[in-house]
């Protein structure tokens, strides 16, 4: 590195490769592939750990790792955006709950606001279809996070005293439930098509409480190495609140789209 180089990012006078102040590489530019190639090593090591390695990003982001992996929050942001990206085929849309709500509240309540609203009931329902996902990911990033924050807390007392740690493993768990279970979702609405509804949803729910169940156990033994018959008891029942947590979140991010369009 020649003397006087300064950081093309903060301006700060370079003592090396890395700059002391932000962090920045100096080489190679971000447009190199050498560079490409390696966001991609980084971004299959997130998802390979955060998949198959359950706890291992929390372990690492709390022990002071920061580069190797992508960042809890980063990651959960952008799985929760590539998540609505698939919504058609996943079918989490505010018309595939209106058409599989049997009650018809959903229905009874979109013409009821259409009506003070003043306009038509589908061009209701397109303007609060545009709404829906940014609010729901509001409600998600505030209520859920907060609710499983706490729910950690609660179960990890004596492993965390504070709330750095459990924070961190809700945004991976939010991260894991919202990469995976849309493949899940979509297989069981196919099925539901082609099959009896009411056991391709039961299937569905099994399964979906099954692997969350899983990566929690596997999380607190990576975590904590506690014993598999506290690690499964303790994730089924973060998993059986989750399920009203977030049943709870998703009422809440209705309610508020259908108030606010």
């Amino acid at each position: 590195m020649t003397g006087g180089a300064s950081c093309t990012n903060c301006g700060e006078t370079l003592a090396g490769r890395y700059c002391h102040a932000c962090g920045q590489d100096s080489i190679p530019p971000e447009t190199a592939l050498a560079s490409w190639h390696g966001h991609w090593q980084r971004l299959w090591r997130t998802l390979y750990a955060l998949v198959l390695r359950p706890g291992l990003l929390t372990r690492e982001h709390l022990s002071g790792g920061r580069v190797r992996f992508i960042a809890p929050f980063t990651l959960f942001l952008n799985i929760v955006t590539i998540f609505f990206l698939f919504s058609v085929v996943t079918e989490f849309r505010l018309q595939s709950f209106v058409n599989k709500d049997s009650t018809n509240h959903i229905d009874r309540a979109i013409e009821r606001r259409a009506r003070e609203a003043g306009v038509d009931r589908r061009v209701f329902l397109e303007r609060a279809e545009r709404r829906f996902q940014g609010v729901y990911t509001v409600c998600l990033a505030t209520i859920s996070l907060a609710g499983y924050t706490l729910l950690f807390r609660l179960f990890f007392r004596r492993q965390w005293q504070g709330f750095r740690g459990p924070f961190t493993l809700a945004l991976h768990y939010l991260a894991f439930v919202f990469l995976v279970f849309p493949f899940f979702m979509a297989g069981v609405s196919a099925w539901a098509r082609a099959g009896p509804t009411v056991v391709a949803n039961a299937t569905g729910l099994a399964v979906t409480f099954s692997l969350a169940t899983a990566w929690l156990a596997l999380a607190s033994r990576r975590l904590f190495a506690e014993r598999w018959p506290w690690a499964v008891g303790k994730g089924a029942a973060i998993v059986f609140v989750g399920f009203f947590l977030d049943n709870a979140m998703f009422l809440a991010a209705l309610i508020l789209t259908l108030n606010l369009t």
